[in-house]
């Protein structure tokens, strides 16, 4: 009894310590902060390079983990591969894996072959890498949170995974959005697009941001759910949006253009 004590408290340790860590340390995330719930066992959004012993956790964690990211026992369903100027995603990821942080790398693909393997992907933190493209996600149907800010990316694909809360896309080089790229994104909540080359002119150029993205038609249960909207630093204004906008974003709290 005695030792399971022990563990717990430096188990609540160790989460304060990690949580209590300074401002400067914690990723921006595209400008909007992730707020997490540790009652459904979300893990630290907190970078763990050099507030863990590695080393220690290995030894005594039973799940295997690939040799470039770190594997914490508290939180037994994150995988940590941030900060670790990798070019290529990881090897052998367990497939219990359901929030995978990849951010502040060199990686320029996904590997569909690695992410096959896991199917019950929940978040997938990918900012601050060199992706050119998000093609490979299509089958990810449990991905909820989706980080891509500051990449490569030159266009929003047409099939994303449904389930989306959290589309994060800011500060890339989008010039372009697919036809009904959100229309089956019916759980979308937040969308950042800002920092991008998205702009409104006139019909034919390639470079549009249009409404009907996000719907197809409008009705009393046919609209978007997305509450936060950042479109800021595109080459667009308010006054372009399209006139009746306000019909399918009919539940928007927060638009910035």
């Amino acid at each position: 009894m005695a030792v399971r004590c022990c563990a717990v408290l430096l188990l609540l340790l160790l989460l304060c310590v990690l949580d209590s860590a300074s401002a400067t340390d914690v990723a921006d995330y595209g400008g909007v902060p992730l707020w997490i719930n540790r009652l459904l066992g979300e893990p630290s959004v907190m970078s763990l390079q050099e507030r863990m012993d590695a080393a220690w956790f290995r030894a005594n964690n039973p799940q295997s983990c690939p040799i470039q990211c770190d594997c914490p026992i508290q939180w037994p369903t994150a995988l940590y591969c941030d900060h670790r100027g990798l070019a290529d995603m990881p090897d052998h990821l367990p497939d219990t894996t359901q929030y995978l942080f990849l951010q502040s790398n060199n990686i320029s693909s996904l590997s569909s072959s690695l992410l096959a393997n896991i199917t019950a992907l929940r978040w997938l933190i990918l900012d601050h890498n060199q992706l050119l493209d998000l093609v490979t996600l299509q089958n990810q149907t449990q991905l909820c949170y989706l980080f891509a800010n500051h990449n490569l990316l030159r266009s929003v694909p047409s099939v994303l995974p449904a389930g989306l809360k959290q589309l994060r896309l800011a500060h890339n080089q989008i010039s372009s959005i697919s036809p009904g790229a959100f229309q089956n994104l019916h759980n979308l909540t937040l969308l950042l697009l800002q920092g991008n080359q998205l702009q409104t002119i006139t019909e034919g150029d390639l470079k549009e941001f249009n409404v009907s993205s996000f719907c197809r038609e409008w009705g009393p249960l046919s609209y978007s759910r997305v509450k936060i909207l950042r479109l800021e630093g595109n080459r667009m204004s308010y006054q372009q949006l399209p006139s009746d906008w306000a019909f399918c974003l009919r539940v928007l709290e927060s638009i910035y253009i």
